[in-house]
């Protein structure tokens, strides 16, 4: 839930992910600092592995924040996930982050050899910002997303806030929480119609 007090947005949803996304971030900094310094004992532990499920968790929290906004906005799925900031290759950074937390719930369960079309549609679109689905797929992403060798899940959260700027540009009538603060602020009744 975003609410507009007078001079700035409070969004609880976002703050909430990034309870979620800072801890992961401190776990994932140790990892990495394994695998950039001891390698092998790295690969031996099976790290890389381990730094694609802390940031499964975490694009699944990011994935919980969208959500709520598109049931907030009433807003379809699909146009809705198409919003927002985009990556030079024209992907949306919110489908293609939709995308990795349905890959990393999802990958172990599939028929790799006749993926189906939700499937091949998440393949194609990260195959589209030059990830081949193989092997570490969710640091990948998130490198090409940040735009960084040391991705960061709180690193999402500028996108998230602009993504969710243009859900209210692109669906105003979903932001009824809004109009209850105007009212509450001013102590005004609410206009005709802020309900609806």
């Amino acid at each position: 839930m975003r609410l507009r007090t007078s001079n700035r947005w409070v969004d609880y949803d976002l703050n909430l992910y990034l309870d979620i996304a800072g801890p992961i971030d401190e776990y994932l900094d140790g990892y990495l600092d394994v695998v950039e310094n001891d390698f092998s004992r790295a690969d031996m532990f099976d790290y890389p592995v381990t730094i694609d499920h802390l940031l499964g968790v975490g694009l699944v929290a990011a994935q919980v924040y969208v959500k709520g906004v598109i049931a907030e906005h009433a807003a379809p799925v699909p146009e809705a996930l198409s919003l927002g900031p985009l990556l030079s290759s024209g992907s949306s950074v919110v489908q293609l982050i939709n995308h990795g937390a349905n890959f990393w719930k999802h990958a172990d369960s599939w028929d790799w050899e006749s993926p189906d079309w939700r499937q091949a549609r998440i393949l194609r679109e990260l195959a589209d910002v030059g990830i081949d689905g193989d092997q570490h797929v969710l640091f990948e992403l998130l490198s090409r997303i940040t735009g960084t060798r040391r991705p960061s899940l709180v690193a999402l959260s500028p996108y998230l806030q602009q993504w969710h700027d243009a859900m209210d540009d692109e669906y105003p009538e979903g932001r009824v929480r809004e109009a209850w603060m105007r009212a509450a602020e001013d102590r005004s009744p609410l206009p005709d119609g802020d309900l609806r």
